[in-house]
């Protein structure tokens, strides 16, 4: 095997580790969540956690982007220059932020009924630590800590839970935002003392043109990012106001669960993302991307697959019976996150050949579709139409990002790719349809044959790799 591919083995099988186990622990969480939590009170969080992200974008202006791509390979020296630079950035950024709510809390206090303005300093909070967290574990990449990098993120999820425990049944949904705190407080600890990151603090490294380097690569980044937010959450405070957020909560459970494709595409691309890095000028990129994106595709179909048959089951064991009704939503949802991991997948071409410029043309044609339709359809068809409209924009980012990646690797055979899509969205017809249960499943038996048989070739790869893999483990234990 390639050393390419054993990097990318590697890397992806650290954080594979680290991501799943912290994505485990939350979920097996939720049947105390939602027994602990009303709906409306998930519904509050899931608010708070929307105002969280995008605020965290602004004021961080995405340089953890930046301080990941820039320190790479580059000497102790310089790596020192790019993160003392880029902290002292963020603590300015901090200091705006902090006087900007002070003054927001003097003047808006009597509006304390909305999330934001009731929950102020906990979102104030939470942007603080989610921009440390994720400052300093961008750069546990760059320097090569991927270990650390996936520790700390399973660490502060263990933390949070076993603080969850305590907390929530005594202080509610107040509870749920302190383990967040607390968690995120022993994530950074452990970072900091395990990398040693302090020794990349110096006043005497803190250079003015290399946070301008920085900041030239990540702001072009915040629109995007903006834009995606509108897309992903804009829907929730338009659910909340013509829905409630009773069914907000709902929702939100139904997101979560829809995630889980979602959380393997990030894990992945966290590590894809360094390999197109490391291969993005070899003559034979196309062929290696190629051959990636063929099994990628596959495997983001297959998920979509096994989630909506089974999304009913899985909302029964893991949620109290309040929010069973979750499980009519995770069908859609899952089919409208396929085509958004495909296009995260096709993105990180751009990040490659530094061309951010392109991650904001192929989001501003998604976003006014994404708008226009949510401001359209929910007030009719309430959590649906929001649901209509993820997909309708994921698909277009779909096309429009491999239409400008084509300049630098072709994607063959897309026709292919178009078939898939159609199994996917016959089997979510299917599944949520009212049809008799004996010739619903026999459908969708039927149409499942069809997805293995067209892509015959390319699982046949897979399982060889998997029972490859597990020969050689096999041979190497029984040597030993």
């Amino acid at each position: 095997m390639n050393n390419k591919y054993k990097s990318l083995i590697k890397n992806t099988t650290l954080v594979f580790v680290g991501r799943i186990g912290s994505n485990l622990l939350q979920f097996l969480m939720l049947p105390f969540y939602t027994k602990w939590l009303s709906t409306s009170q998930y519904g509050m969080y899931d608010l708070i956690l929307v105002y969280v992200s995008i605020l965290a974008v602004v004021v961080s202006c995405k340089i953890e982007s930046a301080i990941f791509v820039y320190p790479k390979d580059r000497t102790e020296e310089e790596q020192k220059n790019y993160f003392s630079s880029g902290l002292v950035f963020l603590i300015i950024l901090f200091s705006i932020l902090s006087i900007s709510f002070f003054v927001i809390n003097i003047f808006y206090n009597d509006l304390n009924k909305n999330v934001f303005f009731k929950y102020i300093w906990f979102i104030y909070l939470l942007i603080l630590f989610n921009i440390i967290f994720r400052y300093i574990q961008q750069f546990c990449r760059a320097i090569d800590k991927i270990f650390i990098y996936a520790v700390s993120g399973l660490f502060f999820t263990l933390i949070s839970v076993i603080f969850s425990f305590i907390l929530i049944p005594k202080y509610g949904l107040n509870g749920y935002v302190y383990s967040q705190f607390i968690g995120f407080v022993f994530g950074i600890l452990t970072i900091i003392f395990t990398v040693k990151i302090y020794k990349f603090i110096s006043f005497k490294h803190i250079k003015i043109n290399y946070a301008k380097k920085m900041l030239v690569f990540s702001l072009p980044l915040i629109p995007t990012t903006i834009m995606w937010w509108l897309v992903t959450s804009l829907n929730k405070p338009l659910i909340e106001t013509y829905c409630g957020l009773a069914v907000l909560g709902i929702f939100a459970i139904a997101t979560r669960f829809s995630q889980i494709p979602a959380i393997l595409n990030d894990i992945f691309c966290d590590a894809w993302q360094i390999s197109v890095l490391e291969e993005f000028n070899n003559k034979d990129y196309s062929v290696y991307y190629n051959k990636m994106f063929n099994a990628y595709f596959v495997f983001q179909i297959f998920c979509s697959i096994i989630f909506a048959v089974f999304s009913k089951s899985i909302i029964e064991v893991f949620t109290a019976k309040n929010y069973w009704d979750a499980w009519y939503y995770i069908p859609f949802l899952v089919l409208s996150g396929a085509m958004s991991n495909i296009s995260a997948f096709v993105a990180v071409n751009f990040t490659a050949a530094r061309e951010t410029r392109y991650y904001f043309y192929s989001s501003i044609v998604g976003l006014i579709a994404s708008i226009g339709l949510n401001f359209a359809l929910i007030p009719y068809y309430g959590v649906y139409g929001a649901i209509v409209s993820f997909f309708v924009c994921g698909l277009v980012q779909v096309i429009i990002r491999i239409y400008f990646s084509w300049k630098w690797v072709v994607i063959i055979n897309i026709w292919k790719y178009i078939i898939n899509i159609i199994y996917n969205i016959l089997i979510v017809l299917l599944v949520i349809s009212h049809i008799s249960i004996y010739l619903k499943y026999s459908l969708l038996m039927f149409v499942f044959v069809l997805f293995l048989l067209f892509n015959k070739n390319i699982i046949y790869m897979i399982f060889k790799q998997i029972l490859s893999g597990i020969r050689k483990k096999l041979i190497i234990n029984i040597g030993a």
